[in-house]
């Protein structure tokens, strides 16, 4: 191989840019997001919905006899 050719350089640039932005897409990803929080913490994952949230009480009241 010549790698005095500038089309080489090209070549080999685009490639390397190519494997890098795939590495990174992957890393910067929401779904990477999350997972390195969930690994991070054990506190309640943040829901990105937009909807309304459901919330059970989980003491309820005594009866009285």
């Amino acid at each position: 191989m010549n790698f005095e050719n500038p089309v080489v350089w090209i070549v080999a640039g685009v490639a390397c840019l190519l494997i890098l932005s795939v590495v990174l897409k992957h890393f910067f990803s929401e779904e990477a997001r999350v997972e390195r929080r969930r690994r991070k913490s054990n506190t309640r994952i943040v829901s990105i919905a937009r909807k309304p949230t459901v919330r059970f009480s989980v003491k309820t009241p005594k009866r009285k006899e």
